[in-house]
């Protein structure tokens, strides 16, 4: 679609001076970032680049200077926001000190009062503060980019609140709702992706250029989303990155940022803009408002560093729009088949906007109606793509259900079910991607009905569109109808065939509840819609309507008219949707009623007791069951349940029993083999097996008096859970790295690429890597920065790795790979820092040990480690490796160039290891977190209690030990439970 060109001009901008900068000391290559104007007329400017406060007076004549490059009081790393503040009468100057984390306080003569912050995202801290103004109680607002947040101080540098989060667009769409969003009017999720500029207009509100969404964000003083204007309304490259905003009224700013030169924009009708200064470039200019005129007119002030001189403007506007103002073109229907398009993305705002904007007339009102239609087509498109993926899913639920029943039946070949876990894979690939389709159309759908019947339902357009209004009703109503009638045909069916085995199975079971679950939605924006339209509309009593819900959460109070044949299938959706009770009420009913499937539902009733940290209450559950196990199978998952419980007898008698039979793989046999092992540790009662609730120590329980002394007693300070800040999802650590006592490196296992957080104890995670990479390994460099390898794709190689160097504060980022490894073609590195400044990389495929010294530019080849060691840490100058399917641990010494194995007999599946001291080395386990003396196994800590809550140690990935973090010095990150558990050696 084309635009029209505008005939009369949104705003009339003329020049009225131009200055010189005169007189500025070395260096004269000024990179202002902000400028404020003094009660004299004097500009105070932070010279950014060169890291001082610059003073100019009213002629732009130099006046003063002051600050350096530093991190004490009155010096600068690079400072940007400024701002004066009036406290009873006397005026100060504050700096966002940007990369030193802080905000400084000055007198208007240069001289530092105080300064408050830090490096963080608690109240106190800040990271990378780059705006700051004064609201109207003299109170700080301070724009924190790297913490996506706006906080506010007193001007003492006492916190008071702060609202936002760091949050890309894409995440904050699926936070919300569009439904509650637009019909229920509540307040949307919102949050800033480093955020560069901030402004107050006149009624209290801000303006937020929110740079990495491509957006401006209006926002009351507390941060509730009043509108969003997206810049890239063209819909394609280059975007706009607006780092600059300065509001002339409440829709009128002067925007500038990357591939957005200087100009006027009407934030409500953002295709029109007028540039201000030819080809000005906002990395060598900005402007400062400095007065505005009696007869609605503005002056600007535009600073040009790279020339040297201010253009002082002239600027005035139209209030209102007008038909040149409008898109002239709507799309035809065969524009509107395949959403999204720029309608859906771009051009339905932008009607919506005007239209709201200009009222009916002559040639408005065709427009309106056209808008209308365009608006129909559009959710008519976007409803058949809907009904098509939600098609898929159902057949995809299905078929999931299908494949994870006979995995949980356990009656494959072992060939057959690693073709099930490979089919399972594949599923889930294409439900991630209909599922982000079916978000997408839904989307569509209620936002471009909502829009029309906005806009029909308007004051001012009501009754221009009165007949628009009744067709749109009806086409509504027609659709509910047909959905309700769905509907009931769907429940009466699930009702009538409730306690028929031959019907309700497994497809149709998975096929009604989800389409139930996809009716019931569609009928929620039907009404709402409906609602909308006409006042007296009520919504119908639907029966059963919450017919599924209860039932997953109550069993709806005969569960005997389930049949048994697809118990494993809601047990599953139950766990899956969090309803632990109820699966475990189906599972105990199953084991009461079904015999084929009785062993199968007593293992998984059993694991969700062990999850609860219930060890008693599984074996009465299991006890009984015993004598009925008659495949090798279910030996198997039996005794490894059983050790889980503590009842090494039992395990031990399944073993003798079945252990020695034929069976029907290699990896079966390794995995007895595995079991074997673990029965031969647990069992052992020459060396204690430890449990350990908050604050114990492992000498002062009664089984821990076999330890020779203190030296090698571990105390159990806490366990840490966290949180995904977007989306508030658990994160499940797979590497962790303490930087402080108080802050922790951790990369999260759950997404893929996986993404790097930064947490800190008290206020959560933030991200740290702007796009998320297949992190390998990470470590901290001499000075404090993050290195970091991962897997990366390029144009020249189908894939390889890179290593990176991130300076944690500001994000900035170095790559050394080229430096580092000589071929990184299909390879995966470990990296670790050693006490001499020297960078040890590991190569986990060729098992090759690099020693790469940056400062005298040498790469030295170490040795190779022998194959099939993934993992690695180091203390000091020895490397510990560990080896998984092999039951291995080597520790390598760097110094001597060789390394030795530890104990293979006790270790069981080991995912990581480090040494505590020279002597002393964790080890984790399938069994438990083990410790060692010299290579002496010494005692084995199996569990963690925390208040209510037990953590089984089986899946631990990671181990950091020697950098102290909240009171512990060692820290497990525990894949199963998704925590990272804190222990100190006493």
């Amino acid at each position: 679609m084309k635009t029209k060109n505008a005939i009369t001009p949104l705003f009339n901008i003329s020049v009225t001076d131009t200055f010189g900068i005169k007189n500025v000391p070395d260096p004269q290559a000024l990179a202002f970032h902000t400028i404020v104007v003094g009660d004299d007329g004097s500009f105070y400017c932070s010279d950014e680049f060169n890291h001082r406060i610059i003073v100019l007076d009213n002629n732009f004549e130099f006046a003063k200077a002051f600050g350096c490059k530093g991190d004490t009081h009155g010096q600068f790393w690079y400072p940007r926001g400024i701002a004066i503040a009036d406290n009873n009468g006397a005026k100060t100057l504050f700096v966002c000190d940007s990369w030193n984390h802080r905000i400084q306080q000055f007198d208007l003569d240069g001289n530092f009062i105080s300064t408050f912050g830090s490096i963080g995202n608690g109240n106190d801290n800040f990271d990378e503060p780059v705006a700051i103004l004064t609201d109207r109680n003299s109170d700080l607002l301070i724009l924190d980019r790297n913490n996506g947040r706006v906080k506010r101080h007193t001007q003492n540098g006492e916190f008071i609140s702060a609202f936002g989060k760091l949050i890309d667009r894409n995440s904050e769409d699926r936070l919300n709702d569009p439904e509650t969003i637009l019909f229920a009017g509540e307040s949307p999720t919102q949050g800033y992706l480093y955020p560069e500029a901030f402004s107050m207009l006149d009624d209290g509100t801000l303006l937020i250029a929110d740079t990495g969404n491509r957006r401006i964000c209006h926002v009351t003083v507390t941060g509730e989303p009043i509108y969003e204007a997206r810049l890239d309304v063209d819909g394609e490259h280059p975007y706009s990155y607006p780092n600059l905003l300065t509001p002339l009224n409440q829709d009128i700013v002067l925007l500038g940022g990357i591939n957005t030169p200087l100009k006027l924009v009407n934030l409500r009708l953002p295709w029109r803009s007028t540039p201000v200064g030819p080809g000005s470039d906002l990395t060598q200019s900005l402007a400062c408002l400095t007065e505005k005129v009696d007869d609605g007119s503005f002056k600007l002030t535009l600073v040009d560093c790279s020339k040297g001189i201010a253009t002082r403007f002239i600027c005035s506007f139209r209030a209102t729009p007008d038909e040149n103002d409008a898109l002239i073109s709507f799309p035809e229907d065969s524009q509107l088949q395949d959403p999204p398009n720029r309608w859906t993305e771009i051009e339905c705002d932008k009607w919506h906007s005007y239209l709201i904007a200009k009222g009916p007339d002559e040639n408005s009102t065709p427009m309106a109606r056209k808008f209308i239609g365009a608006c129909r087509s559009s959710a008519s498109s976007a409803a058949r793509a809907l009904l098509e993926v939600e098609g898929k899913i159902c057949n995809m639920m299905a078929e999931y259900y299908e494949v994870l029943d006979n995995l949980r039946k356990a009656n494959l070949e072992r060939q057959n079910e690693n073709k099930a876990q490979l089919r399972l894979q594949s599923l889930n690939l294409r439900y991630l991607e209909a599922k982000r389709n079916q978000e997408v159309y839904r989307e569509i759908v209620i936002k471009t009905i909502f829009k029309a019947i906005d806009l029909v339902t308007n004051n001012v357009w009501k009754n221009e569109l009165a007949k628009e209004a009744v067709d749109i009703a009806q086409l509504m109503k027609s659709e509910y109808e047909q959905r309700l009638k769905d509907y009931s045909e769907i429940i009466k069916w699930f009702k009538d065939n409730s306690g028929n085995p031959e019907k309700l199975n497994i497809l149709a079971f998975s096929n009604a509840s989800t389409v139930i679950s996809f009716l019931l939605a569609h009928l929620s924006y039907i009404e709402k819609s409906l609602s909308r339209l006409d006042n007296s509309f009520t919504p119908k009593p639907v029966e059963s309507r919450w017919l599924m819900s209860n039932l997953l959460l109550s069993l709806f109070g005969d569960v005997r008219g389930i049949p048994t044949t697809i118990f494993s299938v809601i047990g599953q959706v139950c766990v899956e949707l969090g309803y632990i009770d109820t699966a475990m009420a189906i599972y105990s009913y199953g084991i009461a009623q079904n015999d084929e499937l009785k062993l199968t539902y007593a293992s998984c009733y059993c694991e969700l007791l062990l999850s609860k940290g219930k060890k008693n209450d599984a074996l009465k559950v299991f006890s009984p069951l015993l004598g009925e196990v008659k495949s090798n199978r279910d030996a198997l998952r039996f005794a490894s349940i059983l050790q889980d419980c503590g009842d090494f007898q039992s395990a031990k008698k399944l073993i003798d029993r079945f252990s020695e039979e034929l069976q029907d793989s290699e990896d079966f046999v390794k995995r007895w083999e595995t079991v074997k092992r673990r029965q031969r540790l647990l069992s052992d009662t020459s060396v204690p097996a430890i449990t350990l609730s908050t604050g114990q120590s492992t000498s002062d329980l009664p089984n821990g008096s076999g330890l020779p002394d203190d030296n090698y007693s571990l105390r159990y300070i806490q366990s840490v859970q966290m949180n995904h800040p977007a989306t508030g999802e658990p994160i499940q650590p797979y590497l962790i790295l303490p930087i402080n006592d108080s802050q922790l490196i951790v990369v999260n296992n759950l997404t893929a690429p996986r993404e790097l957080f930064l947490y800190t104890l008290g206020d959560g995670c933030r991200p740290l890597l702007e796009n998320p990479a297949f992190i390998t390994g990470i470590d901290l460099t001499p000075a404090g920065d993050l290195i970091y390898t991962s897997f990366r794709n390029n144009k020249n190689r189908e894939a390889g790795s890179s290593i990176k160097i991130v300076k944690i504060g500001s994000g900035k980022t170095r790559d050394i790979t080229d430096k580092v490894i000589p071929n990184p073609d299909f390879v995966s590195y470990k990296i670790h820092f050693m006490p001499s400044g020297d960078l040890i990389v590991f190569n986990i495929f060729s098992g090759e040990i690099l020693l790469f010294n940056e400062i005298l530019g040498k790469c030295e080849h170490l040795g190779v480690v022998p194959p099939g060691f993934n993992e690695v840490s180091s203390f000091g100058y020895k490397l510990v490796f560990s080896n998984r399917p092999d039951d291995k641990i080597y520790v390598y010494d760097i110094h001597k160039k060789s390394g030795h194995f530890i104990g293979n007999e006790l270790i069981v599946g080991p995912m990581s290891g480090a040494l505590i001291n020279e002597s002393m080395l964790a080890v984790a386990t399938e069994t438990g977190l083990q410790i060692y003396r010299n290579d002496k196994y010494l005692y084995q800590i199996n569990q963690l209690t925390q208040e209510d809550k037990t953590f089984i140690l089986k899946e631990c990935f990671c181990i950091s030990s020697g950098m102290p973090f909240g009171e512990g010095d060692l820290l497990i990150s525990d894949y199963m439970n998704k925590a990272v558990h804190l222990l100190a050696r006493r």
